[in-house]
């Protein structure tokens, strides 16, 4: 599974062959989660896609279904908008400013034209002495 920073998912330990009960039972969970009832059911619940080669169809929610209207329409699909490297690097705080801005037009702090005002001077000076290809 991806879409966060780092990897993410199951493992299974190669010790676990030299144990066939542990090995058996790994097999079972695993043929439970993936049947097509749980897992249909684990995908609703949680608003995910299936990471499987099978069609599985199932009712999502609203919000969801306009993320993946928004994801089908869009020009730029990337995993995360900073998880790029060289000259489409995001600068090292320039999220966490972002995340902090969006936090305050929740709390009726800034306004959110204001606040691009603010994000866009943000960004000329941070990158002002900020490149990655050229001083690394």
């Amino acid at each position: 599974m991806t879409g966060g920073p780092l990897a993410a998912g199951w493992a299974i330990s190669g010790e676990v062959q030299k144990d066939p009960a542990k090995a058996e039972e790994i097999d079972n969970f695993i043929q439970y989660f993936f049947s097509q009832d749980v897992y249909t059911d684990f995908l609703a619940k949680s608003n995910f896609l299936s990471s499987l080669k099978e069609k599985y169809t199932y009712p999502a929610s609203e919000q969801f279904e306009e993320v993946m209207r928004i994801a089908a329409t869009a020009d730029n699909k990337q995993l995360g908008w900073n998880q790029k490297l060289g000259p489409n690097e995001l600068l090292p705080n320039f999220r966490n400013f972002c995340y902090k801005l969006v936090s305050e037009w929740f709390l009726n702090v800034s306004t959110i034209d204001a606040g691009l005002k603010t994000m866009d001077q943000e960004w000329v000076n941070a990158t002002k002495d900020f490149n990655p290809v050229k001083n690394p």
